[in-house]
């Protein structure tokens, strides 16, 4: 028989397209970097004033598929100075960043 997919599994069959790597950069600047900066350092320009600082977000690269939820969660309701990004991305535009948060890479010492 054909299974049905959920919301959820067509939205995470996009995440290597091509056009999803290249939408996903782009919603991360235009929405992430002001707090986490462009590299995900935390350090957006800013963050002067917040009570806490964004967190760095290159601790989630190459985490597995049980980390999703939680990331989703996050940029869905926000928390303390991070605004709940829920009322204003699509489902599409909240995996897609979780997909983009997970390929920074964290900084390397030289």
């Amino acid at each position: 028989f054909f299974k049905q997919k959920t919301a959820y599994e067509m939205l995470r069959s996009l995440v290597g397209s091509e056009m999803c790597i290249r939408d996903r950069g782009e919603l991360f600047i235009k929405n992430c970097a002001k707090c986490h900066g462009e590299s995900g350092n935390g350090y957006g320009p800013v963050t002067q004033g917040f009570t806490t600082w964004p967190r760095q977000l290159w601790v989630w690269h190459n985490t597995g598929p049980e980390t999703d939820g939680y990331i989703y969660w996050f940029i869905t309701y926000g928390r303390s100075d991070m605004p709940p990004w829920g009322v204003i991305l699509s489902d599409k535009e909240k995996w897609d960043l979780v997909s983009y948060v997970k390929t920074i890479k964290p900084p390397t010492s030289e």
